[in-house]
Parts: structure tokens; sequence; C-alpha cells
């Protein structure tokens, strides 16, 4: 029950094998003076330490919520929220980071509401095989920097792993969950709805996007009601396997936008496979595969209900392979979309079908 509030540097700290506890506390207000450097934040655990907080709520810090980094660095975190984090002195450092893990941290959360952080909600960095569990959770309202930084609710680079089970990330900003170098992510039983487009009008945004050579598991996830592109996987060695996966009302920018809007897009060489999913209502292309390299295996699933552009009226296309993707379908049902069932497009493009 003790409040730490306006810190100029961090308000709770354990290192060099320190162990803390916080329960019922309030840690807000972290404000640098510097210019040069992550403080301000919540709290901070460094190698070989570890901190348990429970019941608690970090408001308005800084660099990071709570930073937990280096190997041996560990954070349990239990029915807390972690609210309106904020990068204080310029808008370019990458900071305002509600759980921020590096180099081989671990943290698991349990019940944590993670909301309006800027911007990232969560994310675990850096080789050193760190780990990112969390589970009836939810992670909401993340939101870019202004000069265009990535709002992901939930990210990971490097040699590190994330699991989300029972999880809502709900109106995050350009991707609700982003995997990318290398990284593992198994999501079983996660809600995601409602992402926001990025400010880009060239560029996807996507509920889930796995990118440079990361690995994504799904389980009982559904992706509802996302702009721009509900599952999006790119580059050579991605793998991405889902089974029972449902992703609908993918929709693009507007009415004067002719941006298709699939809710599935695979390219430049990553693979797919989908069991028993359903892919259900996108504007313009249910699912999208381009590229030499890129393959695409669907078995009992189901792709209805694809709807034209908005703005013109075209497209409305169940599944288009293109530029020498590969697609292989097996048990598979396209029905009731606006256009075409199949389109293959482009020399070396196959796509194979039984039953």
């Amino acid at each position: 029950r003790v409040r730490v509030t306006r810190s100029r540097g961090i308000g709770v700290v354990a290192t060099q094998g320190g162990k803390a506890k916080l329960t019922n506390c309030l840690i807000d207000e972290g404000n640098p003076t510097q210019v040069n450097g992550p403080q301000g934040m919540g709290a901070f655990v460094g190698p070989g330490s570890a901190m348990t907080v429970l019941r608690s709520r970090l408001h308005r810090n800084g660099a990071a919520g709570v930073k937990v980094k280096g190997i041996g660095a560990t954070l349990h975190i239990e029915r807390t929220a972690v609210t309106s984090t904020r990068t204080w002195w310029t808008i370019s450092k990458t900071h305002g980071i509600g759980l921020h893990g590096q180099q081989g941290a671990h943290i698991t959360a349990d019940g944590v509401w993670l909301h309006d952080n800027r911007p990232i909600g969560a994310v675990m960095e850096m080789d050193g095989d760190g780990t990112l569990q969390m589970q009836r959770s939810a992670i909401t309202g993340t939101r870019r920097l202004p000069d265009g930084m990535l709002g992901p609710g939930v990210a990971a680079a490097g040699k590190v792993q994330v699991a989300l089970t029972q999880v809502l990330l709900d109106d995050n900003e350009y991707h609700s969950a982003l995997f990318e170098y290398g990284s593992s992510a198994t999501l079983d039983r996660v809600l995601i709805r409602g992402n926001r487009m990025g400010i880009n009008p060239k560029d996807y945004s996507s509920a889930v996007a796995v990118f440079s050579g990361a690995q994504l598991d799904l389980q009982d996830v559904v992706l509802w009601d996302n702009a721009d592109c509900g599952l999006r996987a790119a580059d050579a060695k991605v793998r991405v396997a889902g089974r029972r996966v449902i992703v609908g009302h993918t929709r693009n920018r507007g009415l004067d936008d002719v941006l298709v809007a699939p809710s599935v897009f695979i390219e430049n060489g990553a693979q797919l496979w989908l069991h028993k999913s359903r892919i259900y209502r996108s504007e313009g292309a249910g699912l999208l595969a381009a590229g030499g390299q890129t393959a695409v295996r669907l078995t009992a699933t189901t792709i209805d209900g694809t709807q034209p552009l908005r703005s013109n009226g075209d497209f409305g296309l169940a599944l288009v392979a293109q530029m020498g993707a590969q697609v292989a379908l097996h048990g598979v049902r396209v029905t009731a979309n606006h256009g075409a069932a199949v389109v293959a497009d482009q020399a070396q493009t196959r796509v194979v079908a039984h039953g």
C-alpha cells in the first residue's frame, strides 16, 4: 500500500541478485529531466534479480512501466494494470512500453491489463532466450508515436519466445501482434479485434504480422473486424500453423480506397498451414498468396462471404495465388463469395485441389 510518484529515475529497482515484492502499490508519473537516457520508468529488474507485482498499478511512467533486462532477470506480475506509459523527452525514442523484456529476461503476466501505452504494450527482444508468458490478460488501446513509430499491442524480436493464452487484444494500432527476427510465438484462445490502420497508406496494417524468420502457432484464435489485413506473413523461413482459426470481417480503409484487404496475406517465401479454419466476409480477397517459394496449405477449411470493395465494387475474390505461389487445398469449401472462388495468376503459380 505504497505510492512511488514522480521519480526522475526509476521508481523501484531490483538488481545484483536483489528481490522485490510490491502488493497494492501505485507507481506513477515517472518523469525524467535528462534527454539522453531511458529514465522515468516505473520499475527495473536487472540480471539475476526478481520482482513480484500483485494487485498494483503503474501509470504514466516514461521509458517503461516495468523493464526486465538480462540473464536471470524475472518478473511475475498479477492482477495489475500498466497504463498510459509515455516517452517524455523525444518522440524518436523507442520507449513508452508497458512491459519491456530484454536479453534473456523472463516475464510472466496473469490477469494483467496493458492499456493506452505508446508505442508498445509488451515486448520481448534481443537474443538470450527470453520469454514472455501472458494469460487471462488484455492489451488494449496501444497507439503509435507522433512520428509514425509502430504501435503494436505485443511484439517479439530476436531469439525469444512469446506465449499468449486467453488474451484479448483490442483497439491497437498498425499491428496488434508483431513477431519478427527469428522469434517464436504461440497464441491459444486469443481474440484480436478492432486493429486500427497504420499511418502509411501504402503499407498493410494487420492484426497479426509475422516477418523475418519468425515462427507462429495459432490454436482457437479469432481475428475479427480488423483493418487492412487479419494475418500477414512475409519473408523466407517464416512459418505459420493454425488450427481452428477464424478470420472475419477484415475491412479496407474506406469508401475512397482501392486497397484490397485480404483476411490472410502470405508473401515473399512465407509458409502457412490452416486446418479446420474459416475465412469469412473479407473485403476484396479472402486469402492472397504471392511470390515464389510462398506456400499455402489449407485443410478442412472454409472461405465464404467475401465482399467487393466499397470504393468500386471490384474483387470479392475468395482465394488468389500469384507470382509463383504454391497452394494446396484439401477438403476445402469455397462458397457464397462475390467474385471468383479461386484465381491462379502469372507464371509458375500452382493451385492443387483434392476433395
